[in-house]
Protein backbone atom coordinates (compact mmCIF):
# COMPACT_ATOMS: atom_id res chain seq x y z
CA UNK A 1 0.00 0.00 0.00
CA UNK A 2 2.56 2.85 0.68
CA UNK A 3 4.09 2.78 -2.44
CA UNK A 4 4.34 6.91 -2.82
CA UNK A 5 2.72 6.86 -6.15
CA UNK A 6 -0.29 9.39 -4.85
CA UNK A 7 0.07 12.05 -1.83
CA UNK A 8 -3.38 12.02 -0.84
CA UNK A 9 -6.97 9.08 -1.29
CA UNK A 10 -9.71 8.67 0.07
CA UNK A 11 -11.06 5.28 1.29
CA UNK A 12 -13.82 3.51 2.63
CA UNK A 13 -13.82 3.65 7.16
CA UNK A 14 -14.21 -0.30 6.93
CA UNK A 15 -11.56 -0.49 4.24
CA UNK A 16 -9.18 1.70 6.02
CA UNK A 17 -9.96 -0.02 9.40
CA UNK A 18 -9.28 -3.56 7.89
CA UNK A 19 -5.89 -2.28 6.25
CA UNK A 20 -5.09 -0.63 8.79
CA UNK A 21 -5.05 -3.56 11.46
CA UNK A 22 -2.86 -5.82 9.35
CA UNK A 23 -0.45 -2.96 8.35
CA UNK A 24 0.77 -1.11 11.24
CA UNK A 25 2.84 1.15 9.20
CA UNK A 26 -1.09 2.74 7.92
CA UNK A 27 -1.67 4.90 10.71
CA UNK A 28 2.05 5.81 11.59
CA UNK A 29 2.78 6.86 7.98
CA UNK A 30 -1.05 8.35 6.97
CA UNK A 31 -2.47 11.42 8.25
CA UNK A 32 -6.44 11.14 8.48
CA UNK A 33 -7.05 15.16 7.21
CA UNK A 34 -11.04 14.74 7.40
CA UNK A 35 -13.69 11.58 7.90
CA UNK A 36 -17.07 11.68 6.72
CA UNK A 37 -20.65 11.46 9.24
CA UNK A 38 -21.03 7.75 9.63
CA UNK A 39 -23.75 6.26 7.62
CA UNK A 40 -25.30 2.73 7.01
CA UNK A 41 -22.66 1.06 5.04
CA UNK A 42 -24.46 -1.34 2.66
CA UNK A 43 -28.49 -1.47 2.03
CA UNK A 44 -31.20 -3.74 0.92
CA UNK A 45 -33.86 -2.15 -0.46
CA UNK A 46 -37.50 -3.85 -1.30
CA UNK A 47 -39.92 -2.27 -4.37
CA UNK A 48 -42.92 -0.48 -3.16
CA UNK A 49 -45.26 -2.63 -5.08
CA UNK A 50 -44.02 -5.99 -3.59
CA UNK A 51 -46.82 -7.45 -1.50
CA UNK A 52 -46.50 -6.36 1.92
CA UNK A 53 -46.61 -9.56 3.52
CA UNK A 54 -43.48 -10.58 1.80
CA UNK A 55 -42.09 -7.74 1.97
CA UNK A 56 -42.39 -8.67 6.00
CA UNK A 57 -41.33 -12.08 5.82
CA UNK A 58 -38.16 -11.32 3.89
CA UNK A 59 -37.58 -8.59 6.49
CA UNK A 60 -38.15 -10.96 9.49
CA UNK A 61 -35.51 -13.53 7.43
CA UNK A 62 -33.03 -10.90 7.23
CA UNK A 63 -33.29 -9.19 10.99
CA UNK A 64 -32.85 -13.21 12.63
CA UNK A 65 -30.41 -15.03 10.34
CA UNK A 66 -27.85 -14.23 12.27
CA UNK A 67 -29.40 -16.37 15.34
CA UNK A 68 -29.22 -19.35 13.28
CA UNK A 69 -26.06 -21.48 12.21
CA UNK A 70 -27.30 -21.75 8.15
CA UNK A 71 -27.88 -17.28 8.51
CA UNK A 72 -24.29 -17.01 10.02
CA UNK A 73 -22.59 -19.10 7.43
CA UNK A 74 -24.45 -17.02 5.13
CA UNK A 75 -23.51 -13.46 6.45
CA UNK A 76 -19.96 -14.69 7.20
CA UNK A 77 -19.51 -15.52 3.13
CA UNK A 78 -20.30 -11.99 2.40
CA UNK A 79 -18.47 -10.59 5.98
CA UNK A 80 -21.62 -9.36 7.97
CA UNK A 81 -22.26 -10.13 11.02
CA UNK A 82 -25.95 -9.34 11.08
CA UNK A 83 -28.72 -6.91 9.35
CA UNK A 84 -30.19 -4.12 11.51
CA UNK A 85 -32.99 -1.90 10.50
CA UNK A 86 -32.33 1.72 9.25
CA UNK A 87 -34.63 4.16 9.13
CA UNK A 88 -34.43 7.46 6.95
CA UNK A 89 -32.80 9.43 9.71
CA UNK A 90 -29.69 6.86 9.35
CA UNK A 91 -29.01 8.56 6.35
CA UNK A 92 -29.92 12.21 6.93
CA UNK A 93 -25.80 12.74 6.08
CA UNK A 94 -26.19 11.44 2.79
CA UNK A 95 -29.54 13.74 2.54
CA UNK A 96 -27.83 16.47 3.67
CA UNK A 97 -24.68 17.02 1.54
CA UNK A 98 -27.37 15.59 -1.77
CA UNK A 99 -28.94 18.88 -0.57
CA UNK A 100 -25.84 20.77 -0.22
CA UNK A 101 -24.60 19.88 -3.57
CA UNK A 102 -27.82 20.08 -4.97
CA UNK A 103 -28.50 16.67 -6.13
CA UNK A 104 -31.61 15.45 -6.56
CA UNK A 105 -31.42 11.63 -5.05
CA UNK A 106 -35.04 10.89 -6.43
CA UNK A 107 -33.98 11.41 -10.10
CA UNK A 108 -30.43 10.71 -9.55
CA UNK A 109 -28.92 8.08 -12.11
CA UNK A 110 -27.50 5.20 -9.45
CA UNK A 111 -26.37 3.28 -12.22
CA UNK A 112 -23.23 5.22 -13.18
CA UNK A 113 -22.63 3.22 -16.40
Amino acid sequence: MLEKKADIGAAKNTVFERIAKNDPRINKELLVLVKSPEVPENALAMRRDLDETLKQDIKAALLTMDKETDGQTVLKTFGAQRFIETTDKDYAPVIEYAREIGLNLSTYDYLND
